[in-house]
């Protein structure tokens, strides 16, 4: 039933096993998996609710077994936070029902099965729903977490390289998961020689078993980070993700609702969260990158080495934020267009202004758009202009009518000025100045 190969490993490992116990787990781990061909997840919520763990997929591992999945069937997944839509990042959230044996021997066969959606109905109202069953593996994972960490060979969360990158040491396949949905774990890293390091916490999952962090002002230690994922990591086919994540705090989405209250909002002192960015450096503030391929190493190395400013590979943060920024001003102009088409005015005017609201935040933050081509701006002003005169058409109160006819103009004036050849601009100018 076992091929040889695959024998003289498990004999290895029940050799390395530290204690009797371990070695029973690593029988019963075999046998399920060679014996019995693989684990299934139990059908009593009882049963599987102690084996429950979450891990990190990648997106295209996710859409992969999907496929292979029968009509009516899924595989639930989420976000890094919980959201519904996970494609913001190149991994996803799963549960798995993990059937190993948790002491971290050599040559163990890892054995989890995912949580499907006919998994979650079979549990029925134990459970609740796939939420719930998220929330109690979060909760193993804690207690697993500690167990590990209670082991007399476990020293340290973390261990340094000389560069001040951290890599993590529990290596039981679930470090990149720790890091992800226990967010404050990489919060918390200190290296052991206590020396200072400025800037945001940047982390790379990069496989079940290793996570790698470093802060975004220290050159070298992204540099070691880059080498190790990329030309490291990354050929051995084990690894889980490339990408680097900025480990920001945001506002809470809110103190009721369904967002706050998912088990992956995780909480980052009063009424903040933690939340996870896709990294792009900030060169004006002091921010590297992370080198992506062995040319880029070496000559953020030499420029090291050199005293030499390092170069920035990629968008930077403050590109980011630009495509962001236009994005969100493309999306709620729509919205007021579409607001328009069905003649609903207020609704509108509230959408354009928004728009206008994300162009002056961005002058704001010193990064004007539309210095070129301002007719977009030009645009939401002379669109709301347009709304304030069908409005002001539809009343009948006088005074009112003037008030509309009044900020009509003052609207068409703001397009004239972020435009003075926008035609539409200066034509709602007029109309304003007739009533």
């Amino acid at each position: 039933l076992v091929p040889h190969a695959e024998l003289a490993r498990l004999a290895a490992a029940h050799a390395a096993a530290p204690d009797a116990a371990a070695k029973n787990a690593l029988v019963e781990c075999a046998c399920r998996a060679y014996v019995g061909g693989a684990a299934d997840v139990p059908n009593e919520w009882e049963a599987a609710k102690t084996r429950l763990l979450p891990q990190l997929w990648p997106l295209e591992k996710v859409k992969a077994k999907q496929a292979t999945l029968p009509p009516g069937v899924v595989l639930p997944h989420c976000g890094l936070h919980g959201e519904a839509d996970a494609s913001v990042y190149d991994v996803a959230v799963v549960l798995v029902c993990d059937f190993a044996p948790e002491t971290n021997v050599k040559g163990a066969p890892s054995l989890e099965t995912c949580v499907l959606s006919r998994d979650v109905a079979a549990w029925g109202s134990d459970c609740g729903d796939w939420t719930n069953a998220l929330r109690v593996s979060l909760s193993n994972l804690r207690d697993r977490t500690k167990r590990r960490e209670a082991l007399e060979t476990f020293s340290a969360r973390w261990e340094h390289h000389a560069s001040g990158c951290g890599s993590t040491t529990w290596r039981d396949r679930y470090d990149a998961a720790r890091c992800a949905l226990l967010p404050s774990v990489v919060a918390r890293r200190k290296r052991e020689d206590g020396r200072p390091e400025p800037g945001a916490h940047v982390c790379v999952f990069a496989a079940r078993g290793c996570a790698l962090a470093a802060t975004s002002k220290n050159a070298l230690g992204l540099c070691y980070l880059g080498d190790v994922v990329h030309t490291k990591i990354g050929p051995t086919g084990d690894g889980l993700s490339r990408r680097a994540y900025r480990l920001v705090k945001v506002k809470m989405p809110g103190t009721r609702g369904a967002a706050a209250s998912h088990p992956l909002v995780q909480k980052a002192g009063e009424a903040m969260t933690w939340k996870w960015l896709a990294y792009a450096p900030s060169p004006s503030s002091g921010e590297f990158s992370v080198p992506t391929n062995a040319s880029q190493i070496d000559e953020l190395l030499k420029c090291l080495e050199e005293g030499r400013a390092c170069p920035v590979f990629g968008p930077t943060e403050d590109e980011r934020k630009d495509a962001a920024r236009m994005a969100a001003f493309e999306g709620v102009k729509a919205q007021g267009n579409a607001a328009f088409a069905s003649g609903k005015w207020l609704d509108a005017i509230q959408a354009y202004d928004r728009a206008i609201q994300i162009v002056a935040d961005a002058a704001a933050d010193q990064r004007p758009m539309f210095v070129e081509q301002p007719r977009p701006l030009a645009a939401a002003h002379a669109n709301a202009a347009l709304c304030f005169l069908r409005l002001e058409a539809e009343m009948d109160d006088e005074k009112k009518k003037k008030n509309l006819a009044a900020e009509a103009l003052r609207r068409a004036l703001a397009a004239a000025e972020a435009d003075a050849h926008y035609a539409k601009a200066h034509d709602r100018c007029a109309k304003a100045f007739e009533l």
